[in-house]
């Protein structure tokens, strides 16, 4: 078996990420970490050569500003889903557009967030055919966010019976619960995400389920900071 020659470096090239002399002279320099570090203190805390605990102001707030610009918050599918429907079945009772936007309004409202609506689009949203989470075929829709608070760079879509008579060209959508079109809907939005957090809710035909998705995503934002 040949030998291996281990032979010591004697020099090293420069790091391609800044160092923390450059990060303090140059906050902006931060855009050069990679995408996937960027929201990680802890990571960037040892870029910078400095501790968890021990973060200068001036890196803390280069710390700050490097986290993700755009995200995309959890599904919050509580309550019962929609069922499936099959034959001469009745059907369920969902709530209006209006109705539905109106408690994500009223719970928003709550924790000082104002949505505006209907004031910022999303072109060519990729989604399964007719907002059919399992579909093999796809289509692309334009999408105007239900509300956006844009002092807070909030945004949120609710998905109703009205959007999956759109996507569907005005066909029945009996067979399709709101909440997988949620699903393929929130797979699309993740490659088209404006700047800000951005969240989808699903109507399910029960105001307190839809009210329950609107205070878990608040205590989501509570958690993250972020209000």
């Amino acid at each position: 078996m040949e030998k291996l020659t281990i032979t010591p470096v004697t020099a090293y090239g420069a790091p391609a990420y800044p160092t923390r002399g450059q990060l303090e002279a140059e906050p902006a320099a931060l855009r050069r970490v990679p995408r996937r570090w960027r929201g990680q203190a802890v990571v960037l805390a040892v870029l910078t050569g400095a501790g968890v605990a021990t973060l200068a102001v001036g890196t803390a707030q280069a710390v700050e500003k490097a986290k993700i610009v755009a995200r995309l918050a959890p599904l919050f599918p509580l309550g019962v889903e929609r069922p499936r429907l099959a034959g001469d079945v009745a059907v369920p009772t969902l709530l209006t557009e209006e109705d539905a936007r109106a408690i994500v309004v009223e719970e928003a409202k709550k924790a000082g967030i104002s949505f505006a609506p209907d004031v910022l689009a999303v072109e060519k949203v990729r989604i399964g055919k007719d907002g059919n989470r399992y579909a093999n075929e796809f289509q692309q829709i334009d999408l105007t966010l239900d509300g956006t608070d844009a002092g807070r760079k909030i945004h949120y879509e609710i998905v109703t019976e009205a959007d999956l008579a759109q996507w569907r060209g005005g066909k029945n959508a009996f067979c399709i619960s709101t909440l997988d079109a949620a699903v393929t809907l929130r797979e699309g939005l993740s490659q088209k995400l404006p700047e800000g957090t951005t969240v989808l809710f699903h109507d399910d035909g029960a105001r307190e389920a839809l009210r329950k998705q609107v205070q878990e995503f608040l205590a989501w934002l509570k958690a993250e900071g972020s209000i």
